[in-house]
């Protein structure tokens, strides 16, 4: 299994690439660090689910979600989420002795050759959390200018270049960065992605 992480300001199209990755390989299963956080938030009746958001909204998710990982952990989201998937690969199949299972919580529904992509990556932590679940079958995607990158994971492409050494010294096979993902057509798009993840299974 590989493990796809999309980095990326806000707007970049984090989503929408995810979902064109989908598309391009129907055994793909998107998740996102902040599914556990809007079940959280919609206990308390606020519009998460619904989008755009206001201001005021967006501030209060991102405070909830910091202090969450203040009072718990700089994980504490990744490990919601592996947790989720624990959870719904113990009811699919519980009886089951898959490694894949028994790896990292992933749904028994998911095969070795398959991708795992989350799109919303946006701290060092959780980066460093996922690349150390996933090893060298992490993939890396990123959006935008290389500033834009520093912006959205609070590091610098190169940072991240030399986190992906430590797990293949080819860190080309691991990261795709896209400067001008607003500049290409869809197709385009498609295209790029199609490459990189077809020659890096």
């Amino acid at each position: 299994m590989q493990g796809i992480c999309i980095i990326g300001n806000d707007g970049a199209g984090k989503t929408t690439t995810a979902n064109l990755i989908s598309n391009l390989y129907p055994n793909t299963k998107v998740v996102s660090f902040a599914s556990a956080l809007k079940d959280d938030l919609n206990l308390l009746r606020l519009p998460v689910h619904q989008k755009p958001y206001s201001t005021e909204l967006r501030a209060f998710i991102r405070s909830y979600g910091d202090l969450q990982r203040q009072l718990n952990s700089d994980t504490y989201w990744v490990e919601r989420l592996f947790s989720s998937l624990e959870s719904c690969s113990s009811s699919v199949n519980s009886h089951s002795s898959s490694p894949i299972v028994q790896f990292a919580t992933i749904p028994s529904s998911i095969q070795p050759e398959e991708w795992l992509v989350v799109d919303d990556m946006r701290y060092w932590s959780e980066l460093n959390a996922w690349t150390n679940k996933f090893k060298t079958n992490t993939r890396i995607i990123t959006l935008g200018s290389i500033q834009d990158t520093t912006n959205a994971i609070g590091q610098s492409v190169i940072e991240v270049n030399q986190l992906l050494t430590t797990l293949r010294k080819d860190t080309t096979r691991n990261m795709l960065h896209i400067p001008n993902n607003k500049e290409i057509t869809k197709e385009e798009l498609t295209n790029l992605i199609s490459n990189y993840l077809s020659n890096n299974k």
